[in-house]
């Protein structure tokens, strides 16, 4: 009995300290913020518009499934690596992007492919920043993606701002261990 009035207070306490963001809709639902260390909220969100956005290169890519299919705004498009026989190639994956301009961003959001299938899906990776072409020094940010077979939402991943032109997202490793990648949709979190 304790321990559910620790959990009841806890949780009241927490309801209490919290604040509604000023970007709240009129159904008072809230948007993802941080709280900064001056308790400003600072509202984050995937790019709106990637038009500028240019690939620079994948390691690999099966017929029909091209790396652009990757940032298309349609998650029913994906860019996927080789899966026939004879054409495979293993784990890392990547796909290199120019952003068109320099953005300050905090994160990137992944959307695995959306047709019901778990193919592809990414489980490690490193995500690198960079304001220079080629020059990919360490990587800014590894992990392992919450997908699972009852999973297959959007991956959103919230790290250090920092100023770039260029991403690259590296697969190290499939959710089912095979030797494909896919991404039906590729982002970068702004301010």
């Amino acid at each position: 009995m304790s321990k559910i009035l620790i959990c009841v207070v806890s949780l009241l306490l927490l309801f209490v300290s919290c604040k509604k963001s000023p970007e709240a809709d009129e159904a008072g639902s809230l948007v993802p913020f941080e709280v900064g260390s001056d308790m400003d909220i600072k509202p984050k969100f995937p790019l709106e518009s990637r038009e500028k956005w240019k690939l620079i290169k994948v390691d690999s890519f099966h017929a029909n499934h091209k790396g652009q299919f990757a940032f298309d705004g349609k998650p029913e498009t994906f860019w996927h690596s080789p899966w026939k026989r004879g054409l495979l190639t293993k784990h890392p994956h990547e796909i290199q992007i120019d952003m068109g301009e320099e953005l300050e961003i905090h994160g990137f959001t992944y959307l695995p492919r959306q047709d019901k299938t778990t193919n592809g899906t990414i489980k490690k990776y490193e995500f690198y920043a960079s304001q220079e072409l080629g020059k990919w020094d360490k990587a800014h940010f590894t992990g392992v993606f919450a997908c699972s077979k009852n999973n297959l939402g959007v991956q959103h991943i919230d790290f250090s701002s920092v100023k770039c032109r260029y991403i690259r997202l590296i697969a190290l490793e499939e959710i089912n261990k095979k030797p494909w990648t896919c991404i039906a949709e590729f982002n970068v979190i702004v301010e």
